[in-house]
């Protein structure tokens, strides 16, 4: 899976991951990172349209940091942007992403 984010400034980071490995391009500062996958976190979900419905649809706000498993993580909260039509979420969601590694 490869997905291109295009930055405030203009420029693409290039995020591509085949299961297993992840690998972040960013040209601002010409630098890629490869992240190994937990295995208990490879899973066949479409995170990108996950995330793009959740962006569209909802208002997204960092709640603070919690521990999950031992390991830090930003808890994400989002709530239903007013008048926007009904979404794959109903009420809200809380995601937590791990600090280190940026995973859901």
């Amino acid at each position: 899976m490869k997905k291109t984010i295009t930055k405030g400034t203009g420029n693409e980071s290039v995020m591509i991951y085949d299961g297993k490995i992840e690998w972040l391009y960013d040209p601002e500062t010409n630098v890629v990172q490869k992240i190994k996958v937990p295995e208990e976190y490879q899973l066949e979900i479409d995170y990108f349209n996950l995330f793009n419905d959740i962006l569209n649809k909802y208002d997204i706000s960092v709640s603070g940091n919690d521990t999950i498993d031992g390991r830090t993580a930003y808890l994400l909260e989002a709530k239903p942007k007013e008048g926007s039509e009904e979404s794959i979420l109903s009420d809200g969601i809380k995601i937590w992403v791990d600090e280190e590694t940026w995973i859901p």
